[in-house]
Parts: structure tokens; sequence; C-alpha cells
């Protein structure tokens, strides 16, 4: 589960794809609210493909304590590249205790 920070403008996303491509900008990420499902509105930037992870910077909104869905997706061959969930919180990374 990939962990977000509701009050930063910009979020860092780094994943592990199911493939390796090295195709940055031919790319589509859909984020939805598990609880509303709708899509959040939402720019990606700064994709890039590095280690074997996919990164790419996100401005979208998260609402605090949410699930969300993400999948995105390689237009050039119409293939799905990663399929996870974000949680969002204002918590930082090192103190957040899911069972707390």
């Amino acid at each position: 589960m990939i962990i977000v920070n509701v009050n930063l403008a910009t979020n860092t996303i780094k994943v592990l794809p199911r493939y390796y491509s090295t195709v940055t900008t031919n790319i589509t990420v859909t984020i939805t609210n598990e609880d509303t499902r709708q899509d959040v509105s939402h720019v990606v930037s700064s994709v890039t493909v590095s280690d074997g992870f996919l990164s790419f910077k996100t401005n979208a909104s998260f609402t605090e304590n949410s699930t969300y869905r993400v999948k995105i997706v390689d237009k050039t061959i119409e293939r799905v590249v990663f399929r996870g969930k974000i949680f969002s919180t204002d918590q930082s990374k090192q103190n957040y205790i899911i069972n707390g």
C-alpha cells in the first residue's frame, strides 16, 4: 500500500510495475476514492523509471484517512502497468501505525 501525505500539494508515488518499459510519456494514472467511487482529478508529472521503479508526481487532493485505488496504464500497448491502493494520512511514514 502506498502512503501519501494530505498536507502536501504534490506527492511523489513510487511503484514496482508489472513489467518494465522505458515509456514514460504515454501513461494514464487513474486514482479513485474507494468510499465515493469518484475519480480524483489530478495532473501527473515527472514520470521516470529508475532502479526498477516507476516514479511520478501527482497534485491530487487527498482526503484524510481515505483509501484510493490507483491504476496505471501504458497507452502505447494498452496494458495495465500497475494496480494498487493508496492511503492518505497527515502522519509521517515513520510514525504511521495501521493498527493504532
